[in-house]
């Protein structure tokens, strides 16, 4: 005679799947998390060696583009002077200077390495030219204050993104206000093409961070160096402005001077406001300052020296 299932078996049979298909379920979304990471990880590499192929060609490393605080959505010129005569950047004063400054604790851009490095300076000037002297992403011989030598050779771009829609033309983060202390919610107009961003996969640009070490009153000295680590780089639930941090002693930032951040898999670099954690509690987050952290430490972080 045949026997059937119990009620009991049916039940555990059914729990039983239930729990392989949870398990798979995590499984795969946990592969495709480090596949998404594993990208945009690829992509800040392969940007720290066009960065240090651009040093080693031109002598310098690609300047900084004055972009650390957001550009006014209604700036028609963008990150460029006035008469549009090329992007304006840091000089070597700014990068020296402390934390303390309320500038100099945000020393990156979202756009030095599209334009440097990709071509991607296409705002015409008052002739009609493109800003990078040629069309396309190629581009004549950048010089170390910003500008485009216009009898310069024509370079290739050093990085080229594999896909394209990862160079966003009008690129604004509504996050990085708060984290400047700006109000996004009173900006208007549309933001100028010449805010070209290279994004990862969830659409926030990777910054180019730039700092000069030197003699600074009150800096925290290693090795006989006195060091000026990005806020970046310091853990944002215990770092301070007044002096340095865990960061200023990294044996991997002592001899840096530049770096590639990108905001990893969650989105958020750790420097926001707390008002933009928010949304992550009851999503597996109980604190703030503990999703703050958590967003920081899932950062992308290559090194240059």
């Amino acid at each position: 005679m045949r026997r059937g299932f119990t009620i009991m078996e049916l039940l555990i049979t059914i729990a039983v799947i239930g729990l392989l298909i949870a398990i798979l379920v995590v499984g795969v979304g946990g592969a495709m998390r480090l596949a998404r990471r594993n990208v945009d990880a690829q992509t800040a590499a392969s940007l720290k060696v066009a960065v240090e192929q651009f040093e080693n060609e031109l002598g310098f490393l690609p300047p900084l583009i004055v972009d650390g605080r957001p550009l006014a959505l209604d700036d028609s010129n963008g990150p460029f002077d006035t008469n549009l005569l090329g992007p304006i950047v840091r000089d070597e004063d700014f990068l020296a200077q402390r934390n303390t400054d309320v500038d100099a604790a945000k020393r990156y851009s979202k756009f030095s390495l599209p334009y440097y490095l990709m071509g991607a300076c296409q705002v015409n000037d008052t002739d009609g030219d493109p800003i990078d002297g040629e069309p396309g992403p190629s581009f004549r011989t950048p010089r170390r204050d910003g500008l485009f030598d216009p009898r310069g050779r024509v370079l290739d771009p050093y990085f080229t993104p594999r896909d394209p829609s990862r160079l966003v033309q009008g690129y604004v983060d509504p996050l990085e206000y708060g984290e400047h202390g700006v109000s996004f919610g009173g900006a208007d107009g549309t933001p100028p093409a010449s805010k070209v961003a290279l994004v990862d996969r969830n659409g926030r640009s990777f910054r180019y961070y730039r700092w000069v070490n030197g003699e600074t009153s009150g800096a925290v000295r290693s090795r006989g160096q006195v060091l000026n680590i990005p806020q970046i780089f310091q853990d944002p639930v215990t770092r301070t402005d007044l002096d340095a941090s865990a960061a200023d002693t990294s044996n991997e930032l002592a001899g840096a001077a530049w770096a590639i951040v990108g905001a990893g898999n969650d989105g958020y670099f750790g420097t926001e406001d707390l008002a933009a954690f928010q949304q992550k509690l009851g999503s597996g987050e109980t604190n703030l300052e503990t999703a703050q952290r958590r967003a920081w430490r899932d950062n992308i972080v290559e090194v240059g020296k």
